[in-house]
């Protein structure tokens, strides 16, 4: 029983002390000229910004095999750097609440109507989205305390990715009339999709 007590008092004494050195860690910046631990959803989206050059040549890397490798350049990479820089822009917005999202939604649109007409399909565009998120979460250092606005913008690149597969579907979208009223239900849904 005297064993039991002491280990727990320990085991307390170790509980507290890392307690203290997570409070300590957290109240520091994340890394110099970055964003601080208790940044926006603005700060992040800013820095992100700021790394769109190394998201997009993470992804590069990572579709560097085929179907991918056969495009040329151009149309491998078509409008991520529009795409990624609407993302940031609209949801580091002071106003997002609001705001229609046209910008993201038509690159993200023209993307899947791209890669439809160079025959990739569904499957291919829902391993791009996957890639994307690998390419943008694996800058450990710049999400380590900024998860809960990672998932925020974790969101939108889904928001991104129901757009892209529309506009893969715009031939019967627009066969059957409902181009037009599937991306305004999505800019509809955009807050409570993003959770804004």
């Amino acid at each position: 029983m005297r064993l039991r007590k002491s280990l727990w008092a320990r085991s307390l004494k170790a509980l507290r002390r890392g307690s203290q050195v997570v409070r300590q860690r957290s109240a520091k910046p994340l890394f110099a000229g970055s964003i601080p631990a208790r940044a926006s959803v603005k700060d992040l989206c800013r820095a992100l910004t700021d790394d769109i050059p190394s998201i997009v040549s993470r992804w590069l890397e990572y579709v560097d095999r085929e179907p991918w490798s056969k495009l040329s350049e151009a149309d491998r990479l078509d409008d991520l750097p529009r795409f990624l820089t609407t993302l940031f822009a609209e949801l580091g917005a002071e106003d997002n609440k609001a705001a229609v999202q046209w910008a993201f939604l038509d690159a993200a649109a023209t993307h899947g109507d791209q890669r439809r007409r160079l025959g990739f399909g569904y499957d291919h565009i829902m391993e791009e989205s996957a890639l994307l998120r690998r390419a943008m979460w694996g800058f450990d250092e710049l999400h380590r305390y900024h998860v809960h606005d990672m998932v925020k913008v974790d969101a939108a690149l889904t928001v991104g990715l129901l757009a892209s597969l529309r506009g893969y579907a715009k031939p019967e979208l627009m066969a059957r009339g409902e181009w037009n009223s599937s991306l305004v239900r999505l800019a509809t849904d955009w807050g409570s999709l993003v959770g804004s």
